[in-house]
């Protein structure tokens, strides 16, 4: 299950991974869902902050790439993510971090933080009017594994992914080495 499956791209490549028999998204965009059809996958058109629409313990992985910080309500979402994984089933989440160090550098300087979304353009800082992507919240690494915690899940690694201002492998490196203030927190774990 990949929830937020967008067009279906990443979710055809995860279920290639994992050899998945049936694959499986939620996609709120019924364009995109469209698109992820074209894939193979099998896709229900959902709002994530609403019951899912999938029987208890349907399945084995489940992964959310990029979707929890566009979200409202996370009680609805980890508490159904948990109805619906299996029992010693697999996920996978991932996001953007609060903790960046460019989101610090942004609230040292008194500005927004590009990440934190006030409406559909950026506000109060030098990005002022380009265009954002519906941002409503972000989780320190901390608070994305105490909430997943919180609903019960057992927490694996955590992982980070990009280290601005820097590129390339040192980006890749510092990444390894600091994941806490790394761009993009992962997290995975078990019911």
């Amino acid at each position: 299950m990949d929830i937020g499956c967008n067009d279906g791209s990443f979710t055809a490549k995860i279920a290639e991974i994992t050899k998945a028999k049936k694959t499986y998204g939620i996609e709120v965009d019924i364009n995109q869902a469209n698109a992820t059809i074209q894939q193979g996958v099998r896709v229900k058109i959902c709002d994530l902050n609403k019951p899912f629409p999938f029987e208890n313990n349907f399945f084995d992985i489940i992964t959310a790439n990029q979707v929890v910080e566009h979200l409202y309500d996370h009680d609805n979402f980890f508490g159904e993510m948990r109805r619906i994984l299996k029992k010693g089933g697999f996920f996978k989440i991932s996001t953007l971090n609060l903790c960046a160090w460019h989101n610090i550098a942004f609230t040292i300087l008194g500005m927004q933080p590009p990440g934190m979304h006030l409406c559909k353009v950026q506000m109060g800082n030098f990005l002022y009017g380009t265009e954002t992507h519906g941002h409503i919240k972000l989780f320190s690494p901390k608070a994305l594994r105490d909430i997943a915690k919180y609903y019960g899940f057992t927490i694996g690694r955590m992982r980070g992914s990009g280290y601005y201002p820097l590129i390339g492998p040192l980006a890749f490196f510092f990444s390894k080495l600091d994941k806490t203030h790394s761009v993009y927190i992962m997290i995975s774990g078990y019911k």
